[in-house]
């Protein structure tokens, strides 16, 4: 039985949630800029045109927003060895897991992909709009690549603990020993 897979579950989950409230700042710092340009005003030859709010940028500040919650959530259930309630099982989990990840994989996909007008970012690179979108790309990754090893994480467990549970046992992941339940 692997006893450490709570500790790095919620190292990943915490994790998860900084990059999260980066991206939150970040989307919502180019969603203001955007929101807030003063027509006719040109950064350096770029027209308004090119600051118009992609729709995969507020699903990006949703997304964001989602992660943060969830994480949170879900390190208060494993650290107060929730058993009881929404959300306490491994099935569970994997449920609102899957949601975020998916969301985190098509919004980050969008702005990555060559046909997208942030494809190109070197062209404006060292202005102050370039650096939020590049950034808001890279933390993107990030919270993929975070939510990715997430799930690595949950599937090794119950694979290596396959004998002592399945996707129906409390996602705290202390099966056996000894642990104590909280209704909390």
């Amino acid at each position: 039985m692997v006893h450490h897979a709570p500790a790095l579950r919620i190292g990943l989950y915490f994790a998860l949630s900084i990059f999260s409230i980066i991206l939150l700042g970040l989307t919502g710092a180019r969603l203001h800029q955007t929101l807030n340009f003063a027509p006719g005003v040109s950064f350096h030859g770029m027209s308004e045109r090119h600051f118009t709010p992609p729709p995969f940028l507020t699903q990006l500040l949703v997304t964001s927003i989602l992660a943060i919650i969830w994480s949170w959530f879900i390190i208060h259930t494993i650290h107060s060895i929730r058993v009881t309630g929404p959300v306490t099982t491994f099935r569970h989990e994997g449920f609102g897991y899957f949601v975020i990840w998916l969301m985190f994989l098509v919004g980050t996909a969008i702005a990555t992909v060559p046909q997208n007008k942030w494809a190109n970012l070197s062209s404006c690179f060292g202005t102050f709009t370039c650096d939020i979108l590049t950034a808001i790309v890279a933390f993107a990754w990030l919270c993929f690549i975070t939510m990715t090893l997430i799930g690595i994480s949950s599937a090794l467990f119950l694979a290596g603990n396959s004998g002592y549970g399945s996707v129906d046992e409390p996602l705290h992941g202390r099966w056996g020993t000894g642990a104590k339940t909280s209704n909390v």
